[in-house]
């Protein structure tokens, strides 16, 4: 499960379309790359931190990712439904902060089982 929580301290939508298009990643391969690109460009938090019109440039720099699947399923915010489902508790795996194959381990392992 990615959960955009971001957007309760954020103004607008656009954590929801970051995660969104996190999730598209995870489909379409290049989850680690992506997280930590769009991480990093990432807009102060007082403003809409995660402009979804830069989502797609953020994926050009992980091989392999844009394509025009990327583009529609972020676009449209197909996987809304997923990323918007029940909160996790990250403090209850605090490793995951610190090892991004766990992360990435964390969030195939939900995927597949529909949390």
């Amino acid at each position: 499960m990615i959960e955009p929580s971001l957007h309760e301290r954020l103004p607008g939508s656009s954590a929801v379309a970051a995660a969104v298009a996190a999730r598209v990643a995870l489909v379409h391969g290049g989850f680690p790359l992506f997280h930590a690109l769009l991480l990093a460009s990432r807009g102060h938090e007082d403003a809409d931190g995660f402009i979804a019109d830069r989502l797609p440039a953020v994926a050009v720099h992980v091989p392999g990712l844009r394509s025009t699947a990327f583009d529609s399923e972020a676009r449209t915010l197909y996987w809304e439904p997923w990323v918007d489902g029940r909160r996790s508790r990250p403090g209850a795996h605090p490793e995951l902060l610190d090892d991004p194959s766990a992360l990435q381990r964390y969030v195939e392992n939900a995927a597949n089982c529909g949390e």
